[in-house]
């Protein structure tokens, strides 16, 4: 019954632990199952900065090697886990035509509002943002503070804006890949931008396109590891 609800979801939120090797393994028979074959899906991802969409057009039209692939996109520098982890969501999206969706904000930027909060950038690089990003979510900041154990040394107001500025951009260029190519977006971002429907899914990017575009029978839907491992296990 899952995968048939979700088939029916314009947009579809799954939370990734990005070490996790089931999850990942989870992830990729949740492509799979969404992607049909309509040829209208796409899978976001978290890790890169949509600055590097060109590569991942590159490799999705079979014009990059993986080495060329891994190079183009600074694996290491822009993910940090280990490849062979995504390696089969890569290969399967471009074996079968499902474009990949950059999301992410620049790293740059990410870093800096990290140290010095929104104010600290330039009006050009204020620019390269969502004109809205909300601050004031109490539940979501809440929700990012049980997260702060993991982030020993960071400064928690201003990485809270980061954190923000990370949900705000991925949840605006989701809506903007879905306004001009319309179909449906399966977003693979880190568990904390997506669990209680906070994050990504509660962001005013995400509101305005469920207003837009969205008809009756379709929905915006957040799933975790554990209800796919007892979908899928069952």
């Amino acid at each position: 019954a899952l995968w048939a609800d979700l088939r029916k979801a314009t947009v579809v939120h799954f939370a990734d632990t990005h070490d996790h090797v089931r999850g990942h393994a989870l992830e990729l028979e949740a492509v799979k199952q969404l992607a049909g074959d309509q040829g209208d899906f796409a899978v976001g991802l978290e890790m890169f900065p949509k600055s590097l969409q060109p590569i991942l057009d590159k490799w999705n039209a079979g014009e990059l090697s993986e080495w060329e692939f891994m190079e183009g996109v600074n694996w290491y520098k822009s993910c940090g886990f280990p490849y062979r982890l995504f390696r089969p969501i890569f290969l399967f999206c471009r074996e079968n035509k499902i474009p990949l969706v950059a999301l992410n904000a620049p790293p740059d930027i990410n870093r800096k509002v990290g140290r010095g909060g929104l104010k600290s950038l330039t009006d050009e690089e204020r620019a390269l943002l969502p004109a809205e990003i909300v601050l004031t979510d109490v539940e979501h900041r809440r929700h990012f503070e049980e997260t702060m154990p993991y982030h020993p040394g960071m400064r928690i107001d201003t990485f809270y804006e980061a954190f923000c500025v990370w949900d705000e951009t991925m949840a605006d260029r989701g809506a903007a890949w879905l306004k001009a190519h319309g179909g449906r977006l399966l977003f693979i971002a880190g568990s904390g931008h997506v669990r209680h429907r906070r994050g990504i899914p509660g962001q005013p990017a995400e509101d305005d396109h469920r207003q837009d575009t969205e008809e009756d029978s379709a929905a915006e839907v957040a799933v975790t590891i554990n209800e796919l491992r007892i979908t899928i296990d069952d």
